[in-house]
């Protein structure tokens, strides 16, 4: 698959109340690296969060989220996202695994959210991927490319915003039978976002991998 590039588009305010759109970028190809600034660095989707003017309601624990094995919290304005579960650290070859994708933005309101997620492809395969988590709304979800995983979920009315710990999406593989040693998921952070609803800024800082042992 050819490398490909998107930005993040300028996203301008609202004048009224509008949902939340989440928009694929154009695709192109370019030999020369661009300018280092904050939009160049986001691949795969543009995320235009339109803001509602008046009152946002803050969910604080909308939705039901499953507590993984393994947490990790926000460090002061910035968020983190990660792959956890709520069993065992062991698999088991030739039997399911289920992950969760989990975003915590503290005290930070958050609006949307996009990840891409890696995993070894000749240990697991995937099922599927099943938007159930506090991000009902499915802007895109990739998985094209075996190893590799891409998703973009938002809220879906304008006027409501998460915060703390929320899961995004959850992921369904079958172990290999012949699958050994190690296996780990990881968040590419270079390509995913946490996006605050006051001012789009990604507030993602934190991406920690997870590795789950074959028995």
């Amino acid at each position: 698959m050819p490398s490909q590039k998107s930005s993040l588009a300028k996203t301008t305010k609202a004048t009224s109340t509008k949902k939340p759109k989440l928009v694929l970028a154009p695709k192109k190809v370019s030999s020369k690296p661009k300018a280092a600034v904050d939009h160049n660095k986001y691949k795969f989707l543009t995320i235009a969060v339109l803001i509602a003017a008046g009152l946002v309601a803050v969910a604080m624990g909308l939705g039901s989220v499953d507590k993984p094995y393994r947490s990790y919290a926000a460090t002061g304005d910035q968020a983190v996202m990660f792959v956890g579960s709520s069993g065992s650290q062991e698999i088991e070859p030739g039997k399911k695994l289920t992950v969760q994708l989990y975003e915590n933005s503290g005290s930070q309101s958050i609006n949307a959210v996009q990840g891409s997620i890696t995993y070894p492809a000749d240990k697991l395969k995937l099922v599927s991927v099943k938007t159930d988590g506090d991000f009902p709304k499915e802007a895109a979800t990739d998985t094209s490319t075996p190893g590799l995983i891409r998703v973009a979920r938002s809220v879906n009315e304008a006027n409501v915003v998460l915060q703390g710990l929320k899961k995004v999406v959850s992921l369904e593989f079958d172990v290999i039978p012949t699958a050994q040693g190690d296996v780990t998921l990881r968040v590419n952070k270079n390509a995913s976002l946490v996006v605050r609803s006051t001012d789009n800024k990604n507030v993602l800082s934190q991406a920690p991998s997870t590795t789950y042992k074959i028995k």
